[in-house]
């Protein structure tokens, strides 16, 4: 047990956000730009889409779990592009202000 306590007092800290140069928040904010990008792009295609027949064919269980994936797909997008705003915001305080 004593092992196990010493080695978790004595891990490797994780680095914050801020702690990050900026050559790491590009690599790692701009693919989670994309990837955010096209994910907000097919919910905001298809989502219409998918309204539109769930008004004329009622909502039995394909459409309720095409929402639940669009529902899905749209807080990933979302994830993504907040940590694209993060890498963002604290490169342009770094190097802009």
């Amino acid at each position: 047990m004593k092992f196990l306590k010493t080695a978790w007092n004595n891990r490797k800290k994780k680095k914050t956000w801020a702690e990050l140069n900026d050559w790491a928040l590009s690599f790692i904010g701009i693919p989670s730009f994309l990837v955010g990008t096209f994910y907000l792009s097919v919910v905001w295609k298809v989502t219409p889409e998918l309204v539109d027949l769930s008004q004329t064919h009622g909502l039995p269980l394909e459409a309720i779990l095409a929402f639940a994936f669009l529902g899905g797909l749209a807080l990933s997008g979302l994830f993504f592009m907040t940590v694209a705003k993060r890498c963002y915001g604290l490169i342009v305080e770094r190097n802009f202000k």
